[in-house]
Protein backbone atom coordinates (compact mmCIF):
# COMPACT_ATOMS: atom_id res chain seq x y z
CA UNK A 1 0.00 0.00 0.00
CA UNK A 2 2.48 2.47 1.11
CA UNK A 3 4.15 1.60 -2.40
CA UNK A 4 1.00 2.60 -4.48
CA UNK A 5 0.71 6.07 -2.16
CA UNK A 6 3.49 7.20 -2.54
CA UNK A 7 3.57 6.25 -6.72
CA UNK A 8 0.63 8.36 -6.70
CA UNK A 9 2.00 11.53 -4.78
CA UNK A 10 4.95 11.47 -7.16
CA UNK A 11 2.21 11.15 -10.49
CA UNK A 12 0.45 14.14 -8.93
CA UNK A 13 3.32 16.16 -8.33
CA UNK A 14 5.13 15.35 -11.40
CA UNK A 15 1.98 15.64 -13.74
CA UNK A 16 1.20 18.90 -12.16
CA UNK A 17 4.83 20.36 -12.52
CA UNK A 18 5.44 18.96 -15.94
CA UNK A 19 1.88 20.63 -17.23
CA UNK A 20 2.84 24.24 -15.51
CA UNK A 21 6.78 23.77 -16.56
CA UNK A 22 8.42 27.04 -15.68
CA UNK A 23 9.28 27.62 -11.71
CA UNK A 24 7.44 24.84 -10.45
CA UNK A 25 9.58 22.59 -12.61
CA UNK A 26 12.59 24.15 -11.85
CA UNK A 27 11.59 24.03 -8.15
CA UNK A 28 10.98 19.85 -8.27
CA UNK A 29 13.84 19.30 -10.38
CA UNK A 30 16.03 21.08 -8.02
CA UNK A 31 14.79 19.10 -5.19
CA UNK A 32 15.40 15.77 -6.92
CA UNK A 33 18.50 16.85 -7.48
CA UNK A 34 19.56 17.63 -3.85
CA UNK A 35 18.41 14.74 -2.77
CA UNK A 36 19.89 12.10 -5.38
CA UNK A 37 23.54 14.01 -4.13
CA UNK A 38 22.51 13.30 -0.90
CA UNK A 39 21.87 9.51 -1.32
CA UNK A 40 25.53 9.47 -3.41
CA UNK A 41 26.96 10.84 -0.39
CA UNK A 42 25.15 8.76 2.19
CA UNK A 43 26.45 5.62 0.13
CA UNK A 44 29.70 7.16 -0.18
CA UNK A 45 29.83 6.71 4.03
CA UNK A 46 28.99 10.30 4.45
CA UNK A 47 32.34 11.78 4.13
CA UNK A 48 33.35 16.06 4.82
CA UNK A 49 30.10 17.61 4.46
CA UNK A 50 31.94 19.94 1.55
CA UNK A 51 31.59 17.04 -0.27
CA UNK A 52 28.30 17.38 -0.07
CA UNK A 53 27.61 21.14 -0.46
CA UNK A 54 29.78 21.82 -2.94
CA UNK A 55 28.24 19.65 -5.50
CA UNK A 56 25.04 20.62 -4.21
CA UNK A 57 25.34 24.57 -4.26
CA UNK A 58 26.39 24.44 -8.04
CA UNK A 59 23.81 22.20 -8.65
CA UNK A 60 21.00 24.53 -7.18
CA UNK A 61 23.21 27.51 -9.19
CA UNK A 62 23.10 26.02 -12.21
CA UNK A 63 19.34 25.34 -12.07
CA UNK A 64 19.00 29.09 -10.94
CA UNK A 65 21.36 30.20 -13.64
CA UNK A 66 18.96 27.82 -16.15
CA UNK A 67 15.95 28.96 -15.13
CA UNK A 68 16.96 32.55 -15.76
CA UNK A 69 17.72 31.89 -19.43
CA UNK A 70 21.80 30.77 -19.69
CA UNK A 71 21.20 27.81 -21.38
CA UNK A 72 24.54 28.61 -23.48
CA UNK A 73 26.16 28.26 -19.69
CA UNK A 74 24.43 24.37 -19.75
CA UNK A 75 25.82 23.67 -23.00
CA UNK A 76 29.04 24.66 -22.01
CA UNK A 77 29.81 21.43 -20.18
CA UNK A 78 27.37 19.03 -22.33
CA UNK A 79 30.13 18.03 -24.50
CA UNK A 80 31.95 16.84 -21.17
CA UNK A 81 28.63 15.27 -20.25
CA UNK A 82 28.42 13.33 -23.18
CA UNK A 83 31.73 11.57 -23.24
CA UNK A 84 30.96 10.62 -19.31
CA UNK A 85 27.86 8.90 -20.20
CA UNK A 86 30.26 6.86 -22.59
CA UNK A 87 32.40 6.44 -20.00
CA UNK A 88 29.53 4.96 -17.93
CA UNK A 89 29.05 2.38 -20.63
CA UNK A 90 32.71 1.24 -20.49
CA UNK A 91 32.26 1.24 -16.74
CA UNK A 92 29.35 -0.86 -16.91
CA UNK A 93 30.68 -3.20 -19.77
CA UNK A 94 34.29 -3.81 -17.29
CA UNK A 95 32.05 -3.68 -14.32
CA UNK A 96 34.31 -1.53 -12.40
CA UNK A 97 33.58 2.11 -11.81
CA UNK A 98 36.44 4.70 -12.41
CA UNK A 99 37.64 8.09 -9.89
CA UNK A 100 37.18 5.77 -6.74
CA UNK A 101 40.87 7.02 -5.62
CA UNK A 102 39.65 10.28 -4.73
CA UNK A 103 36.27 11.57 -3.00
CA UNK A 104 36.05 14.61 -5.02
CA UNK A 105 36.48 13.09 -8.75
CA UNK A 106 33.54 10.95 -7.72
CA UNK A 107 31.67 13.99 -6.80
CA UNK A 108 32.56 15.70 -9.88
CA UNK A 109 31.46 13.08 -11.78
CA UNK A 110 28.38 12.43 -10.55
CA UNK A 111 27.66 16.03 -10.92
CA UNK A 112 27.53 15.91 -14.30
CA UNK A 113 25.80 12.74 -14.51
CA UNK A 114 22.69 14.42 -12.41
CA UNK A 115 22.70 18.07 -13.08
CA UNK A 116 22.86 17.42 -16.93
CA UNK A 117 20.36 14.77 -16.61
CA UNK A 118 17.80 16.53 -14.70
CA UNK A 119 18.42 19.63 -16.43
CA UNK A 120 17.76 17.84 -19.61
CA UNK A 121 14.11 17.25 -18.95
CA UNK A 122 13.47 21.28 -17.70
CA UNK A 123 14.89 22.09 -21.49
CA UNK A 124 13.14 19.51 -23.06
CA UNK A 125 9.70 21.01 -21.53
CA UNK A 126 10.68 24.72 -22.40
CA UNK A 127 11.57 23.72 -26.39
CA UNK A 128 9.08 23.47 -29.27
CA UNK A 129 6.78 20.15 -29.04
CA UNK A 130 8.52 19.86 -25.75
CA UNK A 131 5.23 18.37 -23.99
CA UNK A 132 5.28 15.65 -27.03
CA UNK A 133 9.17 14.89 -26.53
CA UNK A 134 8.53 14.38 -22.77
CA UNK A 135 5.58 12.03 -23.74
CA UNK A 136 8.21 9.83 -25.80
CA UNK A 137 10.67 9.55 -23.34
CA UNK A 138 8.72 8.74 -20.24
CA UNK A 139 6.23 6.15 -22.28
CA UNK A 140 10.07 4.45 -24.01
CA UNK A 141 11.42 4.53 -20.51
CA UNK A 142 8.18 3.45 -18.10
CA UNK A 143 7.09 0.74 -20.92
CA UNK A 144 10.49 -0.63 -21.05
CA UNK A 145 10.32 -1.00 -17.45
CA UNK A 146 7.30 -2.61 -16.90
CA UNK A 147 7.39 -5.21 -19.79
CA UNK A 148 10.96 -5.93 -19.08
CA UNK A 149 9.88 -7.05 -15.66
CA UNK A 150 6.89 -8.80 -16.81
CA UNK A 151 8.25 -10.71 -19.12
CA UNK A 152 11.48 -11.41 -17.42
CA UNK A 153 9.27 -13.21 -14.84
CA UNK A 154 7.05 -15.03 -17.85
CA UNK A 155 9.80 -16.15 -20.41
CA UNK A 156 13.48 -15.00 -18.95
CA UNK A 157 15.70 -17.30 -18.72
CA UNK A 158 19.39 -15.80 -19.98
CA UNK A 159 20.97 -13.42 -16.96
CA UNK A 160 21.80 -9.73 -18.58
CA UNK A 161 24.37 -9.19 -16.02
CA UNK A 162 25.73 -10.13 -13.31
CA UNK A 163 25.49 -6.26 -11.88
CA UNK A 164 21.51 -7.40 -11.52
CA UNK A 165 21.07 -10.86 -11.81
CA UNK A 166 17.21 -10.70 -11.92
CA UNK A 167 17.61 -9.03 -15.34
CA UNK A 168 17.46 -11.29 -17.83
CA UNK A 169 17.66 -11.10 -21.77
CA UNK A 170 14.45 -12.30 -22.96
CA UNK A 171 13.07 -9.58 -20.79
CA UNK A 172 14.98 -6.94 -21.72
CA UNK A 173 13.99 -7.58 -25.02
CA UNK A 174 10.28 -7.38 -24.25
CA UNK A 175 10.77 -4.16 -22.49
CA UNK A 176 12.35 -2.42 -25.77
CA UNK A 177 10.05 -3.85 -27.93
CA UNK A 178 6.77 -2.74 -26.57
CA UNK A 179 8.60 0.72 -26.07
CA UNK A 180 8.91 0.91 -29.68
CA UNK A 181 5.25 -0.39 -29.81
CA UNK A 182 4.01 1.91 -27.20
CA UNK A 183 5.44 5.00 -29.44
CA UNK A 184 4.76 3.84 -32.36
CA UNK A 185 0.15 4.09 -31.45
CA UNK A 186 1.47 7.32 -29.91
CA UNK A 187 2.77 8.44 -33.42
CA UNK A 188 -0.01 6.87 -35.44
CA UNK A 189 -2.60 8.70 -33.10
CA UNK A 190 -0.47 11.74 -33.41
CA UNK A 191 0.51 11.63 -36.58
CA UNK A 192 4.08 11.85 -35.93
CA UNK A 193 6.97 10.25 -37.69
CA UNK A 194 7.25 6.17 -36.78
CA UNK A 195 10.73 6.85 -36.87
CA UNK A 196 10.24 8.15 -32.61
CA UNK A 197 8.94 4.51 -32.39
CA UNK A 198 12.54 3.20 -33.67
CA UNK A 199 13.79 5.85 -31.68
CA UNK A 200 12.08 4.19 -28.60
CA UNK A 201 13.81 1.18 -28.82
CA UNK A 202 17.07 3.01 -28.90
CA UNK A 203 15.63 5.00 -25.54
CA UNK A 204 14.69 1.84 -23.84
CA UNK A 205 18.12 0.06 -24.46
CA UNK A 206 19.70 3.54 -22.62
CA UNK A 207 17.23 3.43 -20.29
CA UNK A 208 18.60 -0.36 -19.43
CA UNK A 209 21.90 0.64 -19.43
CA UNK A 210 21.19 3.73 -16.60
CA UNK A 211 19.24 0.96 -14.32
CA UNK A 212 22.05 -1.19 -14.96
CA UNK A 213 24.52 1.50 -14.35
CA UNK A 214 22.40 2.70 -10.79
CA UNK A 215 23.09 -1.12 -9.43
CA UNK A 216 26.86 -1.23 -10.18
CA UNK A 217 27.21 1.96 -8.07
CA UNK A 218 24.74 0.63 -5.29
CA UNK A 219 26.86 -2.74 -5.76
CA UNK A 220 29.84 -0.75 -5.48
CA UNK A 221 29.05 0.76 -1.86
CA UNK A 222 27.18 -2.36 -0.87
CA UNK A 223 23.65 -0.98 -0.43
CA UNK A 224 20.19 -2.15 -1.95
CA UNK A 225 18.40 0.62 -1.91
CA UNK A 226 20.06 4.15 -2.74
CA UNK A 227 18.04 5.70 0.09
CA UNK A 228 14.51 5.40 1.82
CA UNK A 229 13.48 8.83 0.79
CA UNK A 230 10.63 7.39 -1.19
CA UNK A 231 8.73 5.36 0.61
CA UNK A 232 7.84 1.75 -1.01
CA UNK A 233 10.16 2.84 -3.62
CA UNK A 234 13.34 3.37 -2.45
CA UNK A 235 15.42 6.26 -3.42
CA UNK A 236 15.16 9.39 -6.05
CA UNK A 237 18.12 7.19 -8.32
CA UNK A 238 16.33 4.12 -7.85
CA UNK A 239 13.53 5.64 -9.56
CA UNK A 240 15.29 8.52 -11.73
CA UNK A 241 18.38 6.11 -12.93
CA UNK A 242 16.90 5.37 -16.41
CA UNK A 243 15.69 9.01 -16.84
CA UNK A 244 19.40 10.27 -15.98
CA UNK A 245 21.05 8.71 -18.99
CA UNK A 246 18.36 8.51 -21.33
CA UNK A 247 17.14 12.86 -21.07
CA UNK A 248 20.58 14.15 -22.11
CA UNK A 249 20.20 12.01 -25.52
CA UNK A 250 16.82 12.99 -25.57
CA UNK A 251 17.48 17.09 -25.44
CA UNK A 252 20.46 15.65 -27.89
CA UNK A 253 17.99 14.80 -30.56
CA UNK A 254 16.02 17.55 -30.19
CA UNK A 255 18.84 19.95 -30.57
CA UNK A 256 19.35 18.52 -33.31
CA UNK A 257 16.00 18.99 -34.73
CA UNK A 258 16.14 22.72 -34.44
Amino acid sequence: MTRWITGAILMAIASYVLVYSGLPLIVFLGVAGVGAFYELWRMMGSPNKWVLSVPVGGYIMGMMVLYGGGRQWVMGIWGVHMLVLMGFVVELYRQQLWGHGGTWRIMAKYFLYIFCGLSSIYLIREAPNGPMYLLILCVSIWSTDICAYVGGRLVGRTPLSVVSPKKTVEGTAIGVLSAGAMVAMICVLSQWSLMWALGAVGLGVMGQVGDLYESLIKRRYGVKDSSTLLPGHGGILDRGDSTLMVAPIVYMVVMWLG
